[in-house]
């Protein structure tokens, strides 16, 4: 199985289709699916973008690239699952039933704490998702309870160290502590670094930052910023492109 890794969007989802083609047709390998570490954006609309952060009245026309795909007028290419990240259109993905967003089904978002498998022939991964940021740094009760909102959900990390799922891939949006940034601390989340400790996955992948440090490992996790300035970048965003081949298990940056 072939999956492309993104970081941070924004909107420009068409970006992260072209760059899989270009990847697929260059190589002559077949993306099964893309997985997205939140801040993707998906609004429906300029009105509805507006309303809920004023603050984008000029924002450039790749954070409205995601609606074709939203509405179904364009159809999604590749089976695409993401968390939630800082900067969302909370609305929509509250509205969600089974996490799919577009008329198909193949744009998904993962809630916090979700545990689910994909399958491609006889190959399966398991994916759980944490999406959100720490709270200044763990230090302080998360000020909001609602499971999608701008900060991590508590509850889904307490769920996930008690039954202890076997995962693949865990996609988060914050870092673990002090992994955010390679030049500045503190950053990132405690809670991260003790539920990677604890659940121990293949790998962890988040974003939210720009210049983070090289992968890394917690234990047996291997653990990657997919905002890596040396990579490939979404055009005109900080998300840079991996790819992770399942048989067997290899992680790499595209250049």
């Amino acid at each position: 199985m072939l999956i492309a890794l993104f970081g941070d969007v924004h909107g420009n989802l068409p970006a992260v289709y072209s760059l899989c083609e270009e990847h697929e047709s260059s190589t002559g390998e077949k993306i099964d699916l893309a997985l997205q570490i939140g801040d993707m954006e998906l609004w429906r609309n300029a009105d509805e973008m507006k309303a809920a952060d004023p603050k984008r009245r000029h924002a450039d026309e790749f954070f409205l690239g995601a609606a074709p795909y939203v509405s179904g007028e364009k159809p999604v290419p590749i089976p695409t699952w993401f968390v939630h990240g800082n900067n969302e259109n909370y609305a929509l993905l509250r509205e969600v039933r089974d996490g799919a967003i577009d008329p198909a089904g193949r744009l998904v978002f993962l809630p916090p704490g979700c545990v689910r498998e994909f399958h491609k022939d006889r190959d399966t991964i398991t994916i759980s998702g944490l999406g959100g940021m720490e709270y200044r740094f763990g230090k302080f009760p998360i000020p909001n309870e609602q499971p999608v909102h701008k900060y991590i959900y508590p509850p889904a990390i307490d769920e996930l160290e008690r039954t202890k799922p076997a995962i693949d891939i865990l996609l988060l949006h914050d870092a673990p502590m002090n992994k955010g940034l390679r030049d500045k601390f503190p950053t990132g989340s405690k809670r991260i670094t003790r539920l990677i400790e604890t659940i121990s996955p293949r790998f962890a992948f988040y974003g939210h930052y720009d210049n983070p440090p090289e992968p890394f490992r917690i234990g047996n996790t291997l653990c990657a910023c997919l905002n890596l300035p040396s990579a490939r970048r979404i055009p005109h965003r900080d998300g840079s492109m991996a790819i992770l081949r399942t048989n067997p298990w290899q992680f790499e940056f595209l250049h």
